[in-house]
């Protein structure tokens, strides 16, 4: 090849290359767990003052791109569909906006409070699993703990296991799912308050 060959062929290609059209990156979607607006927020009772947290979650899912599984040991990480926040505080502030709705509930603080305003009873959550799959099997799982208002005397404690078939097969519907069993998750730990304040005559 000559060398005037090789100079017209490497112009060809760059003027080739400068009419590629680039596709532009969809934009990311952004997602929050949340309470129903439609849920009515009762008077505040005489009961006790509620503390929830900590609240922690396995590693993979502390990251801003949303987690779910893809068969067998594998995980997807989406590019362009991310938490609006912090998902551990996310979901603390549901619960806590959840157990806000509870009758007879003073007040429900979240940790860490402040060291002159000490819950009465303090939950503490330790989440296995908070994921699935896009148009399959979505899972909450884990653990909560029951403690007295020091933060030292356990109460009692339960294990969980939360299933429920994705709406959808897009991540919108996922969300929806995972939002729908930390609403469950929250009833039930209500509910176990609830008993032992009954059984202790609290």
């Amino acid at each position: 090849m000559s060398a005037r060959t090789a100079i017209i062929l490497i112009m060809s290609g760059a003027l080739l290359h400068g009419c590629v059209t680039i596709e532009p990156s969809p934009p990311t979607a952004f997602y929050l767990l949340s309470v129903p607006s439609t849920q009515p927020l009762p008077e505040t009772g005489p009961g006790p003052g509620i503390g929830i947290g900590p609240l922690k979650l396995p590693e993979h899912l502390r990251r801003p791109q949303i987690v779910s599984r893809s068969g067998g040991h594998g995980a997807l990480v989406a590019d362009f569909h991310h938490w609006a926040g912090d998902l551990e505080q996310n979901m603390l502030d549901v619960l806590i906006q959840q157990f806000g709705t509870r009758a007879g509930i003073r007040r429900v603080s979240r940790y860490p409070w402040p060291s002159h305003a000490s819950p009465d009873y303090q939950i503490r959550l330790d989440i296995l699993r908070f994921d699935g799959a896009l148009g399959g099997e979505v899972v909450l799982s884990g653990g909560w703990s029951l403690l007295d208002s020091t933060g030292r005397r356990e109460l009692g404690n339960e294990r969980f296991i939360l299933r429920e078939n994705a709406r959808g097969a897009d991540h919108q519907s996922y969300v929806a799912t995972l939002n729908a069993l930390l609403l469950r998750l929250g009833e039930q730990i209500g509910d176990a308050v609830e008993r032992r304040r009954a059984r202790h005559g609290e």
